[in-house]
């Protein structure tokens, strides 16, 4: 009996560190985390857990950071929902490792053009920041593996 308490203790470890925390922010916030600083690459993408496009782009996002590693490169997934539990139980159970954050900024509509003038804030959207050149990106709609890759892997050309 102690073996199989000491085994499933071991489980529900080992399946707590395997996926990545997330943080509270509000969008102030986020302009600091992303602050372009040498020639680091951000790529936020901001979606949420009950949208289809978002939860079939995640994963390539994940494979992207491990990718780009040591490229300098940082992904961050930024959920924009107030669904905070949904959002906790979504990246253990898929076990994302890539920096997640929660926005906790209600109104959306007051925040939404401080991201992007021509967002209309629907999701999923991907924000791509280079930092030694300054330059913001802003991709509307959901992108396919080879797209995400193709873009990240200019950008990082152009930091070179």
């Amino acid at each position: 009996m102690k073996k199989i308490l000491f085994v499933l203790a071991l489980l529900v470890g080992s399946f707590a560190i395997q996926a990545q925390d997330f943080k509270k922010i509000k969008l102030a916030d986020l302009d600091k985390i992303v602050q372009p600083q040498g020639d680091k690459i951000y790529v936020v993408n901001f979606w949420a857990t009950w949208c289809r496009p978002c939860i079939k782009e995640l994963p390539y996002f994940e494979r992207l950071q491990k990718k780009y590693a040591d490229k300098n490169v940082k992904v961050i997934l930024l959920a924009v929902e107030d669904a905070e539990q949904k959002v906790k139980i979504f990246i253990k159970k898929k076990k994302i490792q890539s920096q997640v954050y929660l926005l906790t900024d209600a109104k959306a509509d007051q925040w939404v053009p401080k991201v992007d003038k021509d967002w209309d804030g629907a999701i999923p959207v991907t924000l791509f920041i280079n930092g030694k050149t300054k330059k913001r990106e802003f991709h509307m709609g959901d992108m396919t593996e080879a797209e995400l890759n193709k873009k990240v892997e200019s950008i990082v050309k152009q930091t070179k």
